[in-house]
């Protein structure tokens, strides 16, 4: 099989069993010279907090808006992929002990709420978003006056 596969390749025999061997004893790093290995991805700390509490407050959050979220908060551009990953590394947030813990901080003042609500609201959250993050219900709406629209004050 090998030799096939150097004629395949137009290279030599010994080349390929080399490689075969390096595959078989390391994998794909094996393939690569020591100083071409390619670093792991890197994953900001305040990024991976920033998920992990936001995941803690409202779990039902998708992966895809948190990463938008997260480039708008701290400018780092993440795939919801890397975001799902994350999450499964970091799965201590789906554990209701710790989820007791962690809970946003809801301004009493309705002013100060409706402008934590404005914040929410350009750093990209989604309404019903926003509205569980703040534990809003018809009483909290009543004292702040009717919501934003859906598009009001938003940074594309």
């Amino acid at each position: 099989m090998p030799f096939a596969r150097a004629a395949e390749l137009n290279l030599s025999y010994s080349t390929v069993t080399r490689w075969l061997a390096r595959f078989r004893e390391n994998g794909m790093r094996g393939l690569f010279p020591a100083g071409q290995i390619s670093r792991q991805p890197y994953t900001p700390e305040k990024v991976i907090v920033s998920l992990v509490f936001y995941k803690t407050c409202v779990r039902s959050i998708s992966d895809r808006e948190l990463a938008r979220v997260m480039q708008n908060i701290h400018h780092v551009s993440l795939h919801h992929e890397t975001v799902k990953s994350l999450l499964e590394r970091y799965f201590f947030w789906r554990h209701d002990e710790f989820n007791r813990l962690v809970t946003y901080p809801i301004p009493a003042d309705p002013v100060e709420k409706r402008l934590e609500i404005v914040k929410l609201y350009r750093q990209g959250w989604s309404e019903t978003t926003v509205a569980k993050l703040l534990a809003r219900n018809a009483q909290d709406r009543a004292e702040m006056g009717a919501p934003l629209p859906a598009n009001a004050n938003r940074r594309t």
